[in-house]
């Protein structure tokens, strides 16, 4: 049986930064992550992480990880992942079939964007709500929003700002 790619479009503020691909085969319990930045994140956005350079065509974690930095600070912690995984056991149970692993882009995935920490959102490729989210014909009043006015919030620009300084000191 051919791999399974999803597609997950990442957001920053309401601003599409990039694709992330998550790949899965039945027969290998772990996915492999590949991120590409949007064409137009490119012309005027900023590197999302230090292990995510800005330049064009699909990138991989480093080897021996499973997400990019940024990604990692996206997911959930270890009682997130206890709480996560819990869910999936009973689901499992109920529905007769084995419990799922759960990979960290899995437990990324599984986060309710409403509740996600930091400026990343992320959301199905070519769906109308992020991950976790009601769609909007079954929430009164539509999807809650990404951010404000699609720019980053300011913290996370003078975070970026102070990190290229740090990096060209030393």
């Amino acid at each position: 049986m051919a791999p399974h790619v999803e597609t997950v479009e990442v957001f920053c503020g309401t601003r599409q930064a990039g694709s992330m691909g998550v790949e899965s085969d039945p027969v290998c319990p772990l996915e492999h992550v590949t991120f590409t930045y949007h064409p137009d994140w490119l012309d005027d956005g900023f590197t999302l992480s230090p292990d995510l350079p800005l330049r064009r065509g699909p990138q991989r974690p480093r080897l021996g990880r499973e997400l990019f930095a940024s990604f990692e600070d996206a997911a959930p912690d270890s009682w997130g992942r206890k709480l996560l995984f819990e869910r999936l056991r009973l689901q499992a149970v109920e529905s007769g079939t084995h419990v799922p692993r759960l990979t960290a882009a899995r437990g990324l995935l599984m986060v309710n964007d409403d509740t996600r920490q930091g400026a990343l959102r992320f959301r199905q490729h070519g769906g109308s709500c992020p991950i976790g989210q009601i769609p909007q014909d079954l929430r009164p009043g539509g999807c809650a929003p990404l951010g404000d006015g699609g720019h980053p919030p300011a913290i996370l620009r003078r975070h970026h700002r102070a990190t290229i300084q740090t990096d060209a000191t030393g």
